[in-house]
């Protein structure tokens, strides 16, 4: 796994490549933990994601309701891997939820 970030004034992206499992939670959370830190906006791009297990679903959630507690903005961003969103869905998480809404609608 290695994070990639690309920063836009006070937006910032986040993307995942490769595995996002609990070897990387902490990492991971970290890494979601100084994007809000630093920004009013923090996208998470799963696109570059090979798998995830439900530690990394623990920490989408986890972004989302933080977001909504600092009052600034969490979404996913571009498409989500068809295997990814399969095994969210085994879990009873619809990734889809957390879209962008222009990338819902895509």
């Amino acid at each position: 796994m290695f994070i990639l970030a690309k920063k836009s004034g006070k937006s910032v992206t986040v993307k995942w490549v490769g595995a996002a499992g609990i070897e990387q939670a902490l990492r991971l959370k970290a890494e979601l933990i100084a994007a809000f830190d630093l920004n009013n906006s923090v996208s998470l791009d799963l696109s570059g994601a090979e798998e995830i297990d439900l530690s990394a679903l623990q920490i989408i959630i986890a972004a989302d309701k933080e977001a909504g507690a600092q009052k600034k903005s969490f979404f996913l961003e571009n498409s989500i891997p068809p295997a990814i969103s399969e095994f969210a869905l085994l879990c009873g998480v619809k990734l889809e939820s957390f879209l962008k809404q222009e990338d819902k609608n895509a």
